[in-house]
């Protein structure tokens, strides 16, 4: 009996270290799976990280571009209209600027003309910058475009003693300031300022 207890422990102590292995083995594996699933998870979530960051860099990427495109459209834009509002400013200088001579007499006659025949009225006074007031003063000049006036448009016209500022051209009014027919070179290209920039853009930027 004694004899045969020392082969029993050894035999329960070798089947209990063989079974300590094999479960350790298998731990082993089990562990090693499950580090190889979490290293796949762990590189599936960096890889979907990844391209989501990619994706919001594109994104951020095509929205300064176009961010930029449209800073770069608008500087542009201001840039040309002011080269525009510059030229005709210009015009407009060279306009106040031009000889008064009996060319300009012609000019002046169908702005008044015009004036005349947008109003309506039958009396009306004449204003014009100082320049041309005493342009028109001089040597006859308004009593012969007020008679074209009355033999054609068919309305008595006065020349005011009060000047206006203007480029030139005039403005008509009616004897009690009621209604105005605004016909000055600045007023017109107030008016067609818009036509104007496009025309003038058209030359100059094709």
């Amino acid at each position: 009996m004694s004899e045969a207890a020392p082969s029993i422990v050894d035999e329960i102590r070798r089947k209990s270290l063989a079974d300590a292995k094999a479960l350790t083995s298998m731990a082993e594996r089990v562990a090693e799976r499950e580090i190889e699933l979490a290293t796949k998870r762990i590189k599936k979530r960096e890889e979907a990280a990844q391209a989501e960051l990619e994706a919001l860099l594109v994104t951020e990427r095509s929205l300064a571009q176009a961010q930029a495109a449209a800073e770069a459209a608008r500087i542009e834009l201001e840039t040309r209209q002011q080269l525009v509002d510059d030229l005709l400013d210009e015009v407009l200088k060279r306009l106040a600027e031009m000889p008064r001579d009996e060319s300009y007499a012609a000019v002046l006659e169908g702005f008044i003309r015009e004036a005349i025949e947008g109003l309506g009225e039958k009396e009306a006074a004449v204003f014009t910058s100082e320049r041309d007031r005493e342009f028109l003063s001089s040597a006859g000049r308004f009593e012969r475009i007020a008679a074209n006036v009355r033999s054609a448009p068919g309305a008595n016209i006065t020349l005011s003693g009060s000047s206006i500022k203007a480029s030139g051209g005039a403005v008509v009014s009616t004897p009690d300031g009621r209604l105005s027919y605004y016909n000055t070179f600045d007023e017109i290209a107030y008016r067609r300022r818009s036509e104007l920039r496009g025309l003038v853009a058209k030359e100059l930027f094709g």
